[in-house]
């Protein structure tokens, strides 16, 4: 038991958490690159609205989610869903990844004649220790798919997008081969990305506490079919995401400033400093005031350097 929660807060140890607006569109779906990661004093921890899938190549390192981690070597692969928040730490340098940014209409409109039950998106939405692993047999094959995506970035032909994408593909078939938990195909509409995504947007915009009516507006829906539709989506309810980001936005606050947690707390929509010390205990495993003495502006901890 003390080992679970150790690990735990281990986990939920987030404490930079940048938020990131790739470049991605129906004619450029693919974001693809690799490099060579080097030692680190601290994890990294980002989110986005691509999904994320990742290859290493060598070295070792360790990936973070919120409620469990990883370790990862040589032929082995992570995934990362939707605005999910998502880390890494190199365990053994250099470390050499092929790192995907996906736009995730691109798999939530794929479909093969062969197979329409086939759900494409299923490994990236499931929480983060039921989605598939590459097997000690297999990490061979997957060696050779992050090699031959490097190939393909380093030749730079007018075809890279197609040749990604079917990579991508192949990758997530191998993975999925003798995936034991893949669920049944979700029934959501491919537009349904665009559409929850004008919620997200809000939310990143926004300071303020919003309710599910008004993000439902946004996207043009009832709050019940809004609801269910998040859900499916982005595989965590509205409330939840929108609580993280405040959370993370105040975080960032109570490091970088030395205004009072109270002005803090109303700033990010929190009812009262009563209810903003509940919820930041919840999901950071300490107090705002513990929390900014260790890490604020003259503080012993660390910041993180900017991710990948």
């Amino acid at each position: 038991m003390v080992n679970r929660i150790n690990k735990l807060v281990e986990a939920l140890d987030f404490k930079t958490i940048q938020c990131y607006d790739m470049p991605l569109s129906a004619e450029h779906p693919v974001i693809a690159r690799h490099s060579s990661l080097g030692e680190q004093a601290k994890p990294v921890y980002d989110m986005h609205y691509a999904l994320e899938m990742g290859f290493v190549l060598s070295g070792r390192m360790k990936r973070y989610y919120q409620t469990w981690h990883t370790e990862l070597g040589p032929g082995q692969i992570w995934l990362s869903g939707i605005w999910e928040p998502h880390g890494y730490y190199v365990l053994q340098a250099p470390c050499h990844v092929v790192f995907l940014a996906i736009l995730p209409e691109m798999l939530a409109t794929t479909r093969f004649a062969e197979n329409t039950a086939f759900d494409w998106l299923a490994p990236f939405i499931v929480p983060p220790e039921k989605r598939p692993y590459v097997k000690p047999n297999q990490c061979n094959t997957f060696l050779a798919l992050g090699r031959r995506i490097i190939d393909v970035l380093d030749k730079k032909k007018k075809t890279d997008g197609m040749l990604l994408r079917l990579l991508i593909l192949e990758t997530i078939l191998e993975l999925c081969g003798q995936w034991s938990s893949a669920p049944r195909r979700r029934t959501v509409p491919g537009d349904s990305f665009s559409i929850i995504n004008r919620a997200v947007d809000l939310v990143l915009k926004s300071h303020e506490l919003l309710t599910v009516h008004e993000a439902a507006k946004a996207c043009n829906l009832s709050e019940s079919i809004f609801t269910r539709l998040f859900n499916k989506v982005m595989g965590l309810s509205f409330a939840d995401f929108s609580i993280r980001y405040r959370l993370h936005g105040a975080k960032e606050q109570l490091v970088h400033s030395q205004d009072p947690i109270k002005t803090i707390a109303a700033s990010w929509g929190f009812t009262d400093k009563s209810h903003f010390h509940h919820v930041f205990v919840h999901h950071y495993g300490c107090t705002p005031s513990d929390f900014r003495k260790r890490y604020g502006m003259g503080g012993t901890g660390n910041m993180a350097p900017r991710p990948m």
